[in-house]
């Protein structure tokens, strides 16, 4: 068994292997101060140009989401006890509120449950029924048709046209009294 720790200060760090037998078993130096290795091959890629506006502009959005996200402090009021106490009470009148909703609803929610085994309780023995009482698990169709034609109505596309002829015969007259009004 060994376990294994780092140690070292500034630039530079060390591996101790510690042994079973309690005593340190070996020192693997890692990096002792020196500079990186430069790798051989391919050169490197330049750095990246930069531009001072975009530097700038940088910048400006770090400060904004930085400002953004810094949890505000929290002032802490110092209520009045009947202030406290008029909280309390409208806190309690929502709460009831909202259960006598959640109520009102699960009844309705019965009621049609109820409603819904008295249909399948009413149904004839045998095939409808015992098709009635299976549960349908299947999810709703995500593209199911509606029907987006509606049969043709008589005289429709006629009373359409008469209308705008008769609009535009309207809208020549009025063109023609605005236009001798020009002169």
């Amino acid at each position: 068994e060994h376990a294994a720790f780092g140690v070292g200060g500034a630039g530079t760090a060390a591996l101790v292997l510690v042994g079973g037998g309690g005593g340190v078993s070996g020192v693997r130096h890692m990096a002792k101060g020196k500079a990186p290795v430069k790798k051989r091959g391919a050169a490197s890629a330049p750095a990246a140009p930069t531009h001072a506006g975009l530097a700038a502009a940088v910048e400006k959005n770090m400060a904004i989401l930085m400002a953004a996200i810094t949890p505000k402090e929290i002032v802490k009021e110092n209520l009045t006890p009947e202030q406290l106490a008029d909280y309390e009470a409208k806190a309690k009148t929502y709460s009831r509120n909202k259960m006598h909703q959640h109520r009102m609803w699960q009844k309705e929610m019965m009621e049609k449950i109820r409603c819904k085994r008295a249909a399948m309780a009413a149904l004839p023995e045998g095939f409808i029924r015992d098709e009635a009482m299976k549960e349908d698990h299947a999810l709703f169709p995500l593209n199911r048709h509606m029907p987006k034609e509606t049969p043709n109505i008589e005289g429709y596309f006629q009373r359409k046209q008469q209308r705008a002829e008769e609009a535009s015969t309207a809208g020549d007259a009025d063109a023609g009294r605005s236009s001798r009004r020009e002169k």
